[in-house]
């Protein structure tokens, strides 16, 4: 019976801790200068850019992280802030041309990029 009612609390508060926690990633990105992340597009999953944001606080302090495709640079925000608490650096490799996005139609996403990851660039190199 005790099993039973922890795991059906477990399952009952993990909306209620990933909503706190995204609460206080977005305090972090706050304090970059980060408010618009929400209007980035991207395919990846607002919980997967939680993930790479604490993926990257969990490295060793002065930590590089190799990011291969950036799109539109929503995961390159999370990755950047993340490093910077940790004195850290990400290494964004892309062709900003939209490439290699399967059905999406060709394009140059530099400039959107650029006014989406600015916040950070003090933690991020965009390689093209």
């Amino acid at each position: 019976m005790h099993k039973f009612f922890c795991q059906l609390l477990l399952v009952k508060l993990r909306p209620f801790a990933e909503k706190i926690q995204g609460f206080i990633i977005t305090l972090i990105l706050a304090g970059f200068g980060v408010r618009i992340i929400k209007g980035i597009f991207t395919y990846t999953t607002q919980g997967e850019l939680y993930q790479l944001f604490l993926l990257a606080c969990s490295q060793r302090p002065g930590c590089r992280i190799l990011e291969i495709g950036a799109h539109f640079g929503a995961s390159s925000v999370y990755l950047a802030a993340g490093a910077a608490l940790r004195n850290g650096n990400v290494y964004s490799v892309d062709t900003w041309m939209n490439d290699a996005m399967g059905n999406d139609q060709m394009q140059n996403t530099w400039e959107e990029f650029s006014r989406n990851t600015k916040a950070v660039s003090g933690n991020l190199t965009p390689i093209r």
